[in-house]
């Protein structure tokens, strides 16, 4: 912008001018992300926005105690609603600028969720993992290895290895709390009976699987009798036709 200036002396008539050139600089953008934020209780937020060259930032809050000099630094206010005063300064200019952010804490604690205890199941089964839901609280289930995508709270689960279940739940703030359940799947056992598949008559034969330690052992006979063995890997029969 030009400016133009005349002076004229009225007692001479005399008169001349002279001009002056402004720049008019604009005001550096202060942006403070939002102009108001909610947070849970206990967690911290990022405010602001991304670092800008040539400018020098600083934030103070209300009620005081929080410092920065960082476009979007890190908040965990401890009152329900804290304001953050950004003041950003051009390098260049020297123009300033101001902006408000307003953080709110939201004091409804999130839900108390369980995703029940670790266990063990056999290959084929299904348990059913979780708890009882929560009024006003979503659930959304993940599995390692992948495969589950419930929003249930106790989701029946049928896992074909050992697989870890991990349950987010979210109340009507917003606020997340989350847990884990192991379930374990322990393999069938693989009996293969030893012994004669043909015999002569009524006579006492041996049988015998290979031991499993831990394993519980039942052997039933179709005709004939367990004579000695019995919950042992191996037993003697007296058999007709054979042994299951």
């Amino acid at each position: 912008t030009f400016y133009i200036i005349h002076v004229t002396n009225p007692g001479t008539g005399c008169s001349t001018m002279d001009t002056a050139r402004v720049t008019v600089d604009s005001l550096p953008v202060a942006n403070s992300g939002q102009s108001n934020y909610l947070v849970c209780a206990g967690k911290k937020i990022k405010i602001g926005a991304t670092a800008r060259k040539g400018i020098t930032y600083l934030w103070t809050s209300s009620p005081p105690g929080f410092i920065s000099t960082s476009p979007d630094p890190v908040v965990n206010p401890d009152t329900i609603s804290t304001m953050y005063y950004l003041t950003l300064k051009d390098s260049i200019s020297g123009c300033i600028n101001k902006n408000i952010a307003i953080v709110t804490v939201n004091v409804e604690k999130p839900p108390l969720v369980n995703a029940g205890r670790d266990t063990s199941i056999c290959t084929g089964q299904s348990i059913q993992i979780g708890s009882d839901s929560i009024s006003g609280a979503s659930y959304q289930w993940q599995s390692n290895p992948t495969g589950l995508n419930s929003t249930v709270a106790k989701p029946v689960v049928a896992p074909t290895s050992s697989t870890s279940y991990t349950v987010f739940a979210t109340n009507n703030a917003g606020c997340i709390s989350f847990d884990s359940v192991s379930i374990i799947v322990n393999p069938l056992p693989k009996p293969d009976i030893s012994g004669p598949s043909r015999i002569c008559g009524d006579s006492a034969q041996n049988y015998s699987v290979t031991a499993n330690p831990g394993s519980v052992y039942q052997w039933n006979a179709k005709t004939g009798n367990i004579i000695s063995g019995q919950g042992s890997n191996a037993v003697s029969a007296m058999l007709n036709y054979g042994i299951d």
